[in-house]
Protein backbone atom coordinates (compact mmCIF):
# COMPACT_ATOMS: atom_id res chain seq x y z
CA UNK A 1 0.00 0.00 0.00
CA UNK A 2 1.40 3.36 -1.23
CA UNK A 3 1.93 6.78 1.36
CA UNK A 4 -1.87 8.36 0.76
CA UNK A 5 -2.72 12.11 1.44
CA UNK A 6 -6.22 10.26 2.32
CA UNK A 7 -4.66 9.65 5.90
CA UNK A 8 -3.91 12.80 6.32
CA UNK A 9 -7.01 15.52 7.64
CA UNK A 10 -8.33 18.58 5.12
CA UNK A 11 -6.29 20.94 7.15
CA UNK A 12 -2.80 18.79 7.39
CA UNK A 13 -3.07 19.19 3.51
CA UNK A 14 -3.18 22.31 3.36
CA UNK A 15 -0.53 22.92 5.50
CA UNK A 16 1.75 20.59 3.05
CA UNK A 17 -0.14 22.50 -0.15
CA UNK A 18 1.06 26.01 1.14
CA UNK A 19 4.58 25.16 0.96
CA UNK A 20 4.12 23.48 -2.35
CA UNK A 21 4.41 24.24 -6.30
CA UNK A 22 2.71 23.00 -8.73
CA UNK A 23 4.75 21.30 -11.62
CA UNK A 24 3.28 19.51 -15.06
CA UNK A 25 4.86 16.18 -16.44
CA UNK A 26 4.17 15.28 -20.01
CA UNK A 27 3.96 11.88 -20.21
CA UNK A 28 7.37 10.51 -20.30
CA UNK A 29 8.89 12.77 -18.62
CA UNK A 30 11.75 11.78 -15.85
CA UNK A 31 11.09 13.20 -12.88
CA UNK A 32 14.28 12.18 -10.86
CA UNK A 33 16.35 9.32 -11.70
CA UNK A 34 18.23 6.77 -9.81
CA UNK A 35 21.54 7.69 -7.84
CA UNK A 36 20.07 11.49 -7.60
CA UNK A 37 20.14 13.73 -4.67
CA UNK A 38 16.62 13.56 -2.73
CA UNK A 39 15.41 17.40 -2.74
CA UNK A 40 11.83 16.85 -2.71
CA UNK A 41 8.79 15.34 -1.75
CA UNK A 42 6.12 15.10 -4.47
CA UNK A 43 2.19 14.97 -3.88
CA UNK A 44 -0.05 13.50 -7.32
CA UNK A 45 -2.82 15.67 -7.93
CA UNK A 46 -3.46 13.70 -11.40
CA UNK A 47 -1.94 10.90 -13.19
CA UNK A 48 -0.07 7.87 -12.56
CA UNK A 49 3.92 8.16 -11.68
CA UNK A 50 5.90 4.79 -12.91
CA UNK A 51 8.70 3.69 -9.92
CA UNK A 52 11.41 2.06 -12.22
CA UNK A 53 14.88 0.10 -10.71
CA UNK A 54 17.60 -0.85 -12.50
CA UNK A 55 18.31 -4.41 -12.34
CA UNK A 56 21.04 -5.86 -13.64
CA UNK A 57 21.18 -5.53 -17.56
CA UNK A 58 17.57 -3.81 -17.54
CA UNK A 59 15.52 -2.33 -15.51
CA UNK A 60 11.96 -3.07 -14.15
CA UNK A 61 8.89 -1.10 -12.61
CA UNK A 62 8.71 -1.88 -9.46
CA UNK A 63 5.67 1.01 -8.16
CA UNK A 64 2.72 2.90 -9.80
CA UNK A 65 1.51 6.00 -8.05
CA UNK A 66 -2.35 6.93 -8.14
CA UNK A 67 -4.17 10.22 -7.85
CA UNK A 68 -4.18 11.00 -3.99
CA UNK A 69 -0.50 9.31 -3.17
CA UNK A 70 2.80 10.47 -2.63
CA UNK A 71 6.24 9.46 -3.22
CA UNK A 72 10.24 10.37 -3.06
CA UNK A 73 10.00 10.60 1.15
CA UNK A 74 12.33 7.59 1.65
CA UNK A 75 15.58 8.96 0.77
CA UNK A 76 14.52 12.70 2.08
CA UNK A 77 13.91 11.36 5.76
CA UNK A 78 17.02 8.67 5.25
CA UNK A 79 19.54 11.10 3.94
CA UNK A 80 20.13 8.71 1.21
CA UNK A 81 20.20 9.26 -3.52
CA UNK A 82 17.58 8.13 -4.86
CA UNK A 83 17.20 3.95 -4.97
CA UNK A 84 14.90 4.24 -8.16
CA UNK A 85 13.73 6.50 -10.72
CA UNK A 86 10.34 7.91 -11.61
CA UNK A 87 9.10 8.94 -14.62
CA UNK A 88 5.06 10.43 -15.45
CA UNK A 89 3.13 7.42 -17.02
CA UNK A 90 0.66 9.88 -18.16
CA UNK A 91 0.31 13.14 -18.02
CA UNK A 92 0.79 14.30 -14.38
CA UNK A 93 -0.07 16.93 -12.10
CA UNK A 94 2.25 17.14 -9.10
CA UNK A 95 2.69 19.38 -5.95
CA UNK A 96 6.37 19.16 -5.36
CA UNK A 97 7.82 20.13 -1.87
CA UNK A 98 11.39 20.73 -1.02
CA UNK A 99 12.93 18.55 1.41
CA UNK A 100 14.09 21.20 4.05
CA UNK A 101 10.18 22.95 3.79
CA UNK A 102 8.76 19.56 4.66
CA UNK A 103 11.50 18.65 7.46
CA UNK A 104 10.92 22.36 8.94
CA UNK A 105 6.57 21.21 8.46
CA UNK A 106 7.13 17.94 10.63
CA UNK A 107 8.35 19.83 13.38
CA UNK A 108 5.94 21.89 13.55
CA UNK A 109 3.27 19.83 12.92
CA UNK A 110 3.82 16.86 15.59
CA UNK A 111 0.64 15.19 13.98
CA UNK A 112 1.59 15.11 10.64
CA UNK A 113 4.97 13.94 11.49
CA UNK A 114 3.06 10.74 13.35
CA UNK A 115 1.43 9.66 10.18
CA UNK A 116 4.05 10.34 7.92
CA UNK A 117 6.39 8.25 10.35
CA UNK A 118 3.74 5.40 9.97
CA UNK A 119 4.14 5.52 6.47
CA UNK A 120 8.01 5.60 6.52
CA UNK A 121 7.78 2.54 8.64
CA UNK A 122 5.71 0.60 6.09
CA UNK A 123 7.81 1.60 3.13
CA UNK A 124 10.61 1.08 4.37
CA UNK A 125 9.71 -2.94 4.93
CA UNK A 126 8.76 -2.55 1.24
CA UNK A 127 12.60 -1.66 0.38
CA UNK A 128 14.03 -4.01 2.41
CA UNK A 129 11.96 -6.67 0.33
CA UNK A 130 12.50 -5.42 -3.05
CA UNK A 131 16.45 -4.65 -2.62
CA UNK A 132 16.63 -8.31 -1.70
CA UNK A 133 17.65 -10.53 -4.88
CA UNK A 134 15.50 -13.46 -3.25
CA UNK A 135 13.28 -11.32 -0.31
CA UNK A 136 12.89 -12.82 3.05
CA UNK A 137 9.26 -14.23 1.74
CA UNK A 138 10.96 -16.56 -0.26
CA UNK A 139 11.10 -15.35 -3.74
CA UNK A 140 9.59 -11.99 -4.94
CA UNK A 141 6.31 -13.87 -5.76
CA UNK A 142 5.76 -16.79 -7.30
CA UNK A 143 6.67 -15.86 -11.00
CA UNK A 144 10.42 -14.69 -9.93
CA UNK A 145 12.47 -15.28 -13.12
CA UNK A 146 15.62 -13.43 -12.31
CA UNK A 147 18.62 -13.50 -14.84
CA UNK A 148 22.05 -12.20 -14.16
CA UNK A 149 24.12 -11.46 -17.54
CA UNK A 150 27.60 -13.31 -17.53
CA UNK A 151 31.00 -12.28 -19.21
CA UNK A 152 29.89 -11.25 -22.68
CA UNK A 153 32.95 -12.76 -23.97
CA UNK A 154 31.75 -16.06 -22.03
CA UNK A 155 28.89 -15.52 -24.64
CA UNK A 156 30.32 -14.56 -27.64
CA UNK A 157 32.42 -17.58 -27.34
CA UNK A 158 29.89 -20.07 -25.96
CA UNK A 159 29.92 -22.11 -29.64
CA UNK A 160 33.51 -22.90 -29.57
CA UNK A 161 33.80 -24.00 -26.07
CA UNK A 162 32.11 -28.05 -26.45
CA UNK A 163 31.03 -29.44 -22.97
CA UNK A 164 33.71 -31.68 -21.73
CA UNK A 165 32.53 -34.74 -19.93
CA UNK A 166 32.70 -33.99 -16.08
CA UNK A 167 33.11 -37.12 -13.39
CA UNK A 168 29.30 -36.04 -12.27
CA UNK A 169 28.08 -36.58 -15.88
CA UNK A 170 29.91 -40.46 -15.80
CA UNK A 171 27.54 -40.84 -12.80
CA UNK A 172 24.51 -38.45 -13.22
CA UNK A 173 21.88 -41.33 -13.97
CA UNK A 174 22.93 -42.67 -10.02
CA UNK A 175 23.38 -39.47 -8.45
CA UNK A 176 20.17 -37.98 -9.67
CA UNK A 177 18.25 -40.58 -6.98
CA UNK A 178 21.13 -40.29 -4.49
CA UNK A 179 20.50 -36.54 -4.18
CA UNK A 180 17.04 -37.09 -3.85
CA UNK A 181 17.09 -39.01 -0.79
CA UNK A 182 19.58 -37.17 0.44
CA UNK A 183 16.92 -33.49 0.15
CA UNK A 184 13.67 -35.50 0.78
CA UNK A 185 14.54 -38.30 3.15
CA UNK A 186 17.65 -37.28 5.12
CA UNK A 187 19.02 -34.53 6.83
CA UNK A 188 20.46 -32.29 3.90
CA UNK A 189 18.13 -28.50 2.95
CA UNK A 190 20.54 -27.82 0.28
CA UNK A 191 22.50 -29.12 -2.20
CA UNK A 192 25.07 -27.15 -4.69
CA UNK A 193 25.93 -29.82 -7.91
CA UNK A 194 29.46 -28.54 -9.32
CA UNK A 195 29.22 -29.90 -12.72
CA UNK A 196 32.80 -29.05 -13.57
CA UNK A 197 34.86 -29.31 -10.01
CA UNK A 198 33.00 -32.63 -9.65
CA UNK A 199 32.12 -31.67 -5.93
CA UNK A 200 29.09 -31.62 -4.24
CA UNK A 201 28.78 -28.92 -1.13
CA UNK A 202 25.84 -30.12 0.83
CA UNK A 203 24.30 -28.21 4.20
CA UNK A 204 22.46 -30.02 6.87
CA UNK A 205 20.12 -28.99 9.59
CA UNK A 206 22.59 -30.73 11.89
CA UNK A 207 25.32 -27.93 11.25
CA UNK A 208 22.97 -25.18 9.41
CA UNK A 209 25.82 -22.61 8.94
CA UNK A 210 28.17 -24.86 7.49
CA UNK A 211 28.79 -26.42 4.14
CA UNK A 212 30.29 -29.91 3.53
CA UNK A 213 32.23 -30.46 0.37
CA UNK A 214 31.84 -34.31 -0.56
CA UNK A 215 33.06 -36.07 -4.03
CA UNK A 216 30.30 -36.95 -6.03
CA UNK A 217 31.50 -40.32 -6.54
CA UNK A 218 31.06 -40.89 -2.87
CA UNK A 219 27.53 -39.76 -2.85
CA UNK A 220 26.74 -43.75 -4.50
CA UNK A 221 28.69 -45.29 -1.06
CA UNK A 222 25.49 -46.13 0.65
CA UNK A 223 27.37 -47.13 3.69
CA UNK A 224 29.05 -43.37 3.31
CA UNK A 225 25.65 -41.66 3.18
CA UNK A 226 24.44 -43.56 5.82
CA UNK A 227 27.33 -42.59 7.85
CA UNK A 228 27.49 -38.75 7.26
CA UNK A 229 23.35 -37.93 6.66
CA UNK A 230 21.06 -39.75 8.63
CA UNK A 231 17.32 -40.07 7.48
CA UNK A 232 15.41 -37.36 8.77
CA UNK A 233 11.29 -36.99 7.68
CA UNK A 234 11.14 -34.38 5.43
CA UNK A 235 8.45 -32.41 8.12
CA UNK A 236 10.04 -33.52 11.12
CA UNK A 237 13.14 -31.38 9.38
CA UNK A 238 10.67 -28.90 8.38
CA UNK A 239 9.79 -28.10 11.92
CA UNK A 240 13.27 -28.08 12.79
CA UNK A 241 13.78 -25.13 10.71
CA UNK A 242 10.84 -23.34 12.09
CA UNK A 243 12.23 -24.35 15.69
CA UNK A 244 15.72 -22.27 14.47
CA UNK A 245 13.66 -19.24 13.50
CA UNK A 246 11.79 -19.35 16.55
CA UNK A 247 14.80 -19.36 18.75
CA UNK A 248 16.74 -16.36 16.50
CA UNK A 249 12.98 -14.44 17.26
CA UNK A 250 13.33 -15.13 20.92
CA UNK A 251 16.73 -14.22 21.19
CA UNK A 252 17.65 -10.83 23.09
CA UNK A 253 19.39 -9.91 19.37
CA UNK A 254 16.49 -9.89 17.40
CA UNK A 255 14.51 -7.34 19.88
CA UNK A 256 17.36 -4.94 19.08
CA UNK A 257 17.06 -4.72 15.41
CA UNK A 258 15.15 -1.91 13.90
CA UNK A 259 11.61 -2.54 13.12
CA UNK A 260 11.38 -2.71 10.00
CA UNK A 261 14.02 -5.49 10.37
CA UNK A 262 12.05 -7.10 12.66
CA UNK A 263 8.77 -6.96 10.94
CA UNK A 264 10.18 -8.55 7.62
CA UNK A 265 12.01 -11.57 9.37
CA UNK A 266 9.11 -11.81 11.94
CA UNK A 267 6.59 -12.55 8.91
CA UNK A 268 8.82 -14.43 7.23
CA UNK A 269 9.80 -16.83 9.82
CA UNK A 270 5.81 -16.75 10.83
CA UNK A 271 4.73 -17.91 7.34
CA UNK A 272 7.73 -19.68 6.30
CA UNK A 273 7.09 -23.55 4.35
CA UNK A 274 9.27 -25.72 3.18
CA UNK A 275 9.58 -26.58 -0.92
CA UNK A 276 6.91 -29.24 -1.46
CA UNK A 277 8.94 -32.16 -1.75
CA UNK A 278 7.62 -32.55 -5.55
CA UNK A 279 9.29 -29.58 -6.56
CA UNK A 280 12.82 -30.57 -4.98
CA UNK A 281 11.97 -34.30 -7.20
CA UNK A 282 11.16 -32.10 -10.65
CA UNK A 283 14.06 -29.96 -10.37
CA UNK A 284 16.56 -32.82 -9.52
CA UNK A 285 14.94 -34.97 -11.66
CA UNK A 286 15.53 -32.45 -14.48
CA UNK A 287 19.80 -32.31 -14.16
CA UNK A 288 20.63 -34.27 -16.68
CA UNK A 289 18.70 -32.26 -19.61
CA UNK A 290 19.98 -29.22 -18.50
CA UNK A 291 23.17 -30.40 -18.91
CA UNK A 292 23.42 -31.59 -22.44
CA UNK A 293 21.18 -28.71 -23.89
CA UNK A 294 23.13 -28.25 -27.38
CA UNK A 295 25.76 -25.33 -26.85
CA UNK A 296 24.26 -24.10 -23.71
CA UNK A 297 24.32 -26.46 -20.72
CA UNK A 298 24.11 -26.42 -17.21
CA UNK A 299 27.20 -25.78 -15.26
CA UNK A 300 26.12 -25.81 -11.53
CA UNK A 301 22.80 -25.96 -9.65
CA UNK A 302 21.41 -25.35 -5.79
CA UNK A 303 18.32 -26.63 -4.99
CA UNK A 304 17.43 -26.15 -1.21
CA UNK A 305 14.16 -26.63 0.31
CA UNK A 306 14.46 -23.58 2.79
CA UNK A 307 14.17 -21.24 -0.35
CA UNK A 308 11.32 -21.12 -3.10
CA UNK A 309 13.96 -20.60 -6.02
CA UNK A 310 16.38 -22.66 -8.48
CA UNK A 311 20.18 -21.09 -8.65
CA UNK A 312 21.35 -21.94 -11.61
CA UNK A 313 24.76 -21.18 -14.08
CA UNK A 314 25.07 -21.78 -17.27
CA UNK A 315 27.71 -21.60 -19.40
CA UNK A 316 27.03 -18.91 -21.98
CA UNK A 317 24.40 -16.49 -20.17
CA UNK A 318 25.45 -15.79 -16.30
CA UNK A 319 23.06 -17.10 -13.28
CA UNK A 320 19.40 -17.44 -13.53
CA UNK A 321 17.28 -17.87 -10.16
CA UNK A 322 13.62 -19.18 -11.09
CA UNK A 323 11.11 -19.84 -8.80
CA UNK A 324 9.90 -23.45 -7.91
CA UNK A 325 6.20 -22.76 -8.99
CA UNK A 326 8.22 -21.16 -12.88
CA UNK A 327 10.71 -24.07 -13.06
CA UNK A 328 8.47 -26.03 -15.24
CA UNK A 329 7.91 -23.45 -18.08
CA UNK A 330 11.67 -22.58 -17.61
CA UNK A 331 11.99 -25.93 -18.75
CA UNK A 332 9.51 -25.85 -21.80
CA UNK A 333 10.98 -22.48 -22.53
CA UNK A 334 14.83 -23.96 -23.18
CA UNK A 335 14.41 -27.44 -23.42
Amino acid sequence: MAPTCDELTRDEQEKIRARASVHRYPAGTQIFSEGDAADHIYFIQAGRISIVAARFAGKEEIKTFQPGEFFGEMAVFFGDKRTASALAAEDAEILRVSSGDFLELMEEAPEIAAKVNRLLARRERELILREKLIAATGVQGKSLRIGIKGDPSMRESAFSRPRHESVVDRMLDQLVPRLEELVVRRCVFQVFIGFNSGEIIIRSILAPFSEEIHAAHKLLDEAYVDRHFPPVDYERKAELIRSIYRTVRADALFAELPDSLQQVFGDYYDEWQPLPKEDVAQAIARLPALRTIPNFYLRNCTISTVTDAIHMQFNCDGTHIVSAEEFGRFLEENL
